[in-house]
């Protein structure tokens, strides 16, 4: 008779685990769900100072921190300072291609679309303060 108890206890302990992390789950798909909704506007770099310029963006479990330089008012630099352990560090492209187009409005990658909305918004967040 106690090892029935004993069972019972534990499958009712292991189907709460099983809740809890489904429960998790749909949160944290409800969270991405909302990145896509976030519009990426590139700031007007024409009344940004010559500077660094660090920026954070963070949903968990992604965060990512940026410094991003600016030289006559234009990018110069956007360099990854701090990134969690989740973030794909893999947008070297990305980095490269808005320094050339000079604009935050650059293709996102389907495999790594959440790590570069994060990144492109800790971009957007580096200049909140700016002017």
């Amino acid at each position: 008779m106690k090892k029935s108890v004993y069972f019972a206890i534990i499958a009712t302990l292991f189907m709460l685990i099983v809740l809890m992390a489904f429960i998790g789950f749909v949160k944290l798909s409800v969270q991405f769900d909302d990145l896509d909704e976030i519009i990426i506007v590139t700031p007007d770099l024409t009344f940004v100072d010559d500077g660094l310029y660090e920026g954070t963006y963070e949903l968990f479990p992604l965060s990512v921190t940026v410094v991003v330089t600016i030289t006559n008012h234009a990018f110069e630099d956007i360099e990854i300072i701090h990134h969690s352990l989740f973030f794909n560090d893999n947008v070297d492209v990305m980095i490269e291609q808005i320094v050339n187009k000079q604009s935050l409005e650059v293709d996102i990658s389907e495999d790594e679309a959440y790590s570069e909305r994060i990144l492109l918004l800790a971009i957007m967040n580096s200049f909140e303060f700016a002017t």
